[in-house]
């Protein structure tokens, strides 16, 4: 997941913005489809950026891929404007509501 990828906005207090990730492989390695996924309450991303209030730990974290909860935040497009889940590239929530990194 690690392009460089242009950063919408930047986060404030104790957010944190992540870039979507639209598949995911299963342990058996098949690809899970989006519509799938969006049945579920986390979904996967990568932290792109993180504000000036989130832990050390959070801030050590940015580039690596976590789960986060879907209906926590703000889905945003590529201008940073919030969209819908099906067209945003980008996701802005809470610190609190990341649930865990992905071991990889």
């Amino acid at each position: 997941m690690s392009k460089k990828t242009k950063i919408p906005f930047n986060p404030w207090h104790g957010r944190v913005l992540l870039k979507r990730e639209r598949y995911t492989k299963s342990a058996g390695g098949l690809i899970i489809p989006e519509d799938i996924q969006r049945s579920h309450s986390r979904a996967r991303g990568e932290i792109l950026a993180v504000g000036l209030q989130c832990t050390d730990h959070c801030k050590g974290m940015i580039g690596k891929a976590v789960l986060f909860g879907v209906h926590a935040g703000a889905w945003l497009d590529a201008n940073g404007v919030e969209t819908d889940d099906e067209k945003a590239d980008f996701f802005v929530c809470n610190e609190d509501d990341i649930l865990g990194d992905v071991n990889e």
